[in-house]
């Protein structure tokens, strides 16, 4: 076989799996879009090397799933942290890029340990899903008087 046959060959060999993987990541995406109403975020475990990173999140039932790895192809399981109180707390925006000038945070449990999750103050409804109780305690409490 000529030296271009053995050419051709190997970059068939080369670009027809990553032809194939490509198009199952877009297929992925697009089926977890159309799914599952997802939101904007960034995420990363706490105390991890690589920070926080953009990435987005959808709440399935009472589980917050966050893509994560290589093109975000993997899905990561947070769960909120039990016993904590713990709940939606300002970030400041030094740490975070492009979330604004009032990020808020939440600290949620995966099975590889802590995960800070942030998103614009605006998009706070939707980090905290179905847990209102968790953007409620980061407020002040009220005066406990008789007859007020």
């Amino acid at each position: 076989m000529p030296a271009a046959g053995w050419v051709v060959l190997a970059l068939t060999l080369v670009c027809v799996p990553l032809a194939l993987l490509a198009g199952l990541v877009a297929r992925a995406r697009v089926r977890y879009t159309r799914r599952l109403p997802s939101f904007r975020c960034c995420a990363g475990r706490v105390g991890g090397k690589a920070g926080l990173r953009w990435t987005s999140g959808a709440w399935v039932s009472d589980v917050l799933l966050v893509r994560t790895g290589l093109r975000g192809l993997w899905l990561t399981p947070l769960v909120p942290v039990l016993g904590s109180q713990e709940g939606l707390r300002p970030v400041l925006p030094e740490g975070v890029r492009g979330l604004g000038s009032r990020p808020v945070g939440l600290m949620l449990e995966a099975p590889d340990g802590l995960w800070l999750v942030v998103v614009r103050g605006g998009d706070a409804d939707e980090l905290i899903g179905p847990f209102l109780t968790a953007a409620l305690s980061w407020l002040p409490e009220a005066p406990r008087e008789r007859g007020v």
